[in-house]
C-alpha cells in the first residue's frame, strides 16, 4: 500500500523520505562521501547503480578497440 508518509527526516536539512533506504542515500548530499570507485579509472559515486552505469562506458570502449 503506498501512503503519502515520510516518517524518515533529515536531520540536516529536514528533507523527507518514505523509506529510509531513500534517507539513507541522500545523507551522502551533506558528506560528500562517494563510496563506490571506479577501479579503471577511480571516479567515484555515491551510488552502486551509477557506478555500474559508468563502467559499461569503458567496456564499450574495450570492445571498440578489439574492432
Amino acid at each position: 500500500v503506498h501512503t503519502k508518509e515520510k516518517p524518515y527526516s533529515c536531520k540536516v536539512c529536514t528533507k523527507t523520505f518514505a523509506q529510509r533506504v531513500s534517507l539513507y542515500r541522500h545523507k551522502f548530499v551533506h558528506t560528500g562521501q562517494k563510496p563506490h570507485s571506479c577501479s579503471v579509472c577511480d571516479k567515484t559515486f555515491t551510488r552502486r547503480a551509477n557506478l555500474t552505469a559508468h563502467l559499461a562506458v569503458h567496456n564499450k570502449k574495450k570492445k571498440s578497440e578489439l574492432v
